[in-house]
């Protein structure tokens, strides 16, 4: 990625709040190295890391990253033949290895859930025994255990037991009423490594020994007594025998971990690497960030957008504010631009963004917002703004943005500009984004709007998704006319005459530079000069602007109330569905009774038949035969007309007949 644009779209403030999020220098370390990648599958990694450790996160877990130090150097220096580490530095490296082993504890119990961290957790090696050997041998002040050999046990032990026969002589002398006149003070101290007692001047006539110092007035002298020079010599014999042990302890312990440098080193990187991850989690927690998605059309998608920075100085602002509150200060906090979100949809219907309005309504802001949160989610930050945000794999992405002028080499701003965009032009491409600040300012508006409008086509024959900001109208205009070129702009209070910080897209904004310069007190006269001034062609163009801006609050009017009207249709509809079903509910229900009574009809009607059919087989009479003929075809009928009602109610008889059953 472009390093100005890197630097101007301030991506090194966010890497620096980033790190103050790191819990080890390892971490810190890792965020000084990132940059934004257009590898897909690099920074969906990335992301889905952030992604699995904020879940962690959200449960209450706590990392267990006490007890990191950066102990690469060491591990390099116990692989040097000869060399021996301090006892700190193997402290170091044990409190590193327990810390990668917590870690390894801690993961394991998140394993399930977290797929795409097993990936550093799976590098971390505890090297149970090297740590075993240097707790052992090491105390937590870097003092060397008794413990850590046999050898420094004893010395330790005859040591101690020829201090105390030191001790015990020149108790005794300091006791002794013959040398009660001598002694300057009754204390033992030590002078060279060796014990002595502080004594007179005039001592030699009562005391043999060996003056080992004496206090800066003369007045007293610290004297070797001749009774314990042996046992000094003797304890300092034994010490230096000690220190030797010690540093066969510190050689062996240094050797061992020597062995296991690369192992070790492997754990290190993985626990920079965890904590890079940590920190990458807060931060987007501490934003209320969303994972956005990646693409590869080109399609720049921010929902409710927000610069991190403005999100931060809010912050702060707010915490400040409630600070003055609780000391009964009362004053609003002043000079901070608020936290407006913003939408954009870029390389969808057009490909090139041109944003128009006042000076300080948040041109400069909306354009950073959009470069900014790329370069994070490009990086594998997750981002202030709605998780239906998307971002392209941009292989590059520009900006000149700001007054880059420079005396030391005679660069006007009009200059500088051109520098920058000469620089673009020969670098962007169809996967780039490229954010161009006040095109066309610092020279001729005419010849400004003309060059500024050539570039845009260039970057439009270039195929580059382009965003830039604009006070000329001939740009305005233009990308008004110009197919897959789009107006918007930042809008404005007219009644306060106030910018809100809000980006509309669809329509050009004005500057309102002359209602701003009445509301702040330019005569009448002079604002009706300027108007003058600005031409039959200014004119028109402003009043083609607004005319433009009054159909657009028409129409957003109009499909406000026409989203109302289907709203409350909707409601209407469902209403009146409900009722529908209830209706042929009810319906159902009453054809299925009269079914019912229907089939009831019917079974009695088989029964006298039946019956009738059995009488005239039985009955000798011709007129009984007749009318029990009469009779079977009164009922035929009355079940003919039956089974019509129910093919027309239910289906076929047949078929109501067997559900009934």
């Amino acid at each position: 990625m472009d390093a100005h644009s890197l630097k101007v779209l301030e991506f090194e403030a966010i890497k620096a709040w980033l790190a103050s999020h790191a819990c080890t220098p390892l971490g810190a370390e890792r965020v000084g190295a990132l940059n934004p990648s257009s590898n897909r599958e690099e920074v969906e990694a990335w992301l889905d890391e952030c992604s699995e450790f904020r879940e962690i996160l959200a449960k209450g877990e706590v990392a267990p990253f006490q007890g990191i130090t950066d102990i690469r150097d060491s591990l390099v220096r116990s692989r040097i033949e000869g060399f021996v580490l301090s006892s700190h530095e193997l402290l170091q490296i044990a409190n590193t290895l327990e810390a990668s082993r917590r870690l390894r504890v801690f993961f394991r119990q998140q394993k399930a859930s977290c797929p795409r961290l097993c990936r550093p957790f799976g590098h971390l090696k505890p090297c149970e025994e090297l740590i075993g050997e240097i707790r052992t041998a090491v105390l937590e002040d870097g003092s060397i255990a008794d413990e850590a050999s046999g050898k420094l046990r004893a010395l330790r032990e005859e040591i101690r037991r020829l201090r105390e026969e030191v001790y015990a002589r020149l108790q005794s002398l300091l006791q002794d009423p013959a040398h009660q006149w001598v002694i300057a003070e009754p204390l033992i101290t030590m002078r060279n490594e060796r014990y002595v007692i502080p004594v007179r001047p005039n001592f030699r006539s009562s005391l043999r020994g060996l003056v080992q110092d004496q206090s800066g007035s003369g007045q007293t002298v610290f004297l070797e007594p001749a009774a314990v020079v042996e046992l000094n010599n003797r304890l300092r014999q034994l010490r230096s025998t000690e220190e030797e042990e010690i540093r066969r302890i510190l050689m062996r312990l240094t050797k061992a971990a020597g062995r296991r440098a690369e192992e070790i080193g492997e754990t290190v990187e993985a626990l920079g690497e965890i904590d890079f991850i940590h920190a990458r989690a807060l931060l987007a927690e501490e934003l209320k960030c969303s994972r956005p998605k990646l693409n590869e059309d080109q399609r720049l998608i921010l929902i409710q957008a927000r610069h991190p920075l403005l999100v931060k100085r809010s912050a702060v602002s707010g915490q400040r504010s409630a600070n003055r509150q609780e000391t009964g200060d009362r004053r609003p906090e002043t000079g901070d631009l608020p936290v407006v979100p913003i939408d954009v949809r870029l390389g969808e219907a057009f490909q090139i963004l041109v944003i128009t309005g006042p000076n300080t309504g948040g041109k400069t802001v909306a354009l950073k917002t959009m470069g900014l949160l790329t370069l994070m989610a490009l990086a594998g930050l997750h981002i202030p703004a709605s998780a239906d945000s998307e971002i392209p794999l941009y292989t590059g992405v520009f900006a000149d943005i700001g007054d880059e002028q420079s005396i030391e080499q005679s660069l006007s701003t009009f200059s500088s500009h051109l520098t920058q965009i000469v620089r673009i032009l020969g670098q962007a491409d169809s996967r780039s984004l490229v954010l161009l600040d006040e095109l066309g300012a610092g020279t001729d508006p005419a010849e400004g709007a003309a060059l500024g409008i050539a570039i845009l086509e260039e970057l439009l024959r270039l195929g580059t998704s382009t965003v830039a900001t604009t006070h000329l109208e001939a740009i305005k205009a233009f990308a008004y006319t110009k197919p897959h070129v789009e107006n918007a702009f930042v809008e404005f209070d007219l009644d306060s005459l106030r910018p809100l910080y809000k980006l509309s897209i669809g329509l050009p904004g004005k500057s309102y530079a002359l209602e701003v310069a009445s509301y702040l007190g330019i005569s009448p006269g002079i604002i009706e000069q300027a108007r003058r001034h600005l031409g039959e062609r200014g004119l028109h163009l402003r009043a083609l602007i607004e005319r433009l801006e009054r159909d657009q609050r028409e129409a957003e009017a109009k499909r406000v109330f026409w989203e109302r009207e289907a709203a409350e249709a909707a409601v209407l509809k469902a209403r009146h569905e409900e009722l529908l079903q209830a209706l042929e509910d009810e319906a159902k229900g009453r054809r299925r009774q009269a079914l019912h009574e229907a089939l009831t009809i019917v079974a009695q009607a088989r029964k006298e038949v039946d019956r009738l059919l059995e009488g005239i087989r039985s009955s000798a009479s011709l007129g009984a035969a007749q009318e029990g003929r009469r009779d079977l075809e009164r009922l035929q009928k009355a079940m003919a007309e039956e089974r019509a009602l129910l093919q027309a109610t239910e289906g076929p008889p047949g078929e109501v007949l067997r559900s009934e059953e």
